[in-house]
């Protein structure tokens, strides 16, 4: 009798709760990759995703962010017997000597580390990194301001010349260091997408 009237409540309750549904945008659609685009840490997310591992015990979180940052930059990388002979970062040839004399494993595994203790472990194992908390982060003042004249050719909608992810990257994530920009070009469409996303103030107009 109890799953008869579960039943018939569901069969009643599902089609409203189905209607109220806001349309699914996507991660890789069109619509998604404009959403993204507008995200400062999209870039860092491809350069990141490939060489993603999720943390082996709940206190090796930043172990797990360690090693994924690590395998994701151009530095020479051990090899693990897991995976040998190719080279590659894991949570278990994290510890090097080096690392071990900051925090060992056994800690990590009974309380994890700080911040200040992640970034020392990345420094030693051959990276620059420094801990920054993010309450002290000011992105209501601007400090600085880049202007760049005559814009078409450096940051083109579908070719990538070396100016374009620098450029996209700025546009992403910089207003967080109070680092304004001004780009400049005569056709707007010379830009890729993901910069014009990024641009807060348009000025256009046409000189007689």
């Amino acid at each position: 009798m109890n799953r008869l009237l579960l039943l018939i409540v569901l069969s009643f309750v599902a089609p409203a709760y189905a209607a109220v549904q806001p349309d699914v945008i996507y991660w890789n659609s069109p619509a998604g990759k404009t959403l993204r685009a507008r995200m400062p840490a999209d870039a860092d997310y491809w350069q990141l995703a490939p060489v993603f591992v999720a943390q082996k015990t709940q206190s090796y979180c930043s172990v797990a962010s360690a090693v994924t940052v690590l395998n994701a930059l151009p530095i020479k990388r051990p090899v693990d017997p897991i995976y040998a002979p190719y080279a590659y970062f894991t949570q278990r040839d994290f510890f090097t000597p080096a690392v071990s004399r900051i925090i060992d494993a056994k800690t990590v595994l009974a309380q994890g580390m700080t911040r200040e203790q992640m970034a020392a472990t990345l420094r030693a194992q051959g990276v620059q990194a420094k801990s920054i908390a993010g309450d002290t982060l000011d992105n209501t003042s601007l400090r600085a301001l880049l202007y760049f004249d005559e814009m078409f050719g450096f940051l083109p909608p579908t070719a990538e010349p070396p100016s374009k992810r620098p450029l996209l990257t700025l546009l992403k994530q910089a207003r967080a260091f109070g680092l304004g920009l001004v780009l400049v070009t005569q056709n707007p469409v010379d830009l890729d997408y993901k910069a014009l996303t990024n641009a807060g103030t348009w000025f256009i107009g046409k000189l007689q």
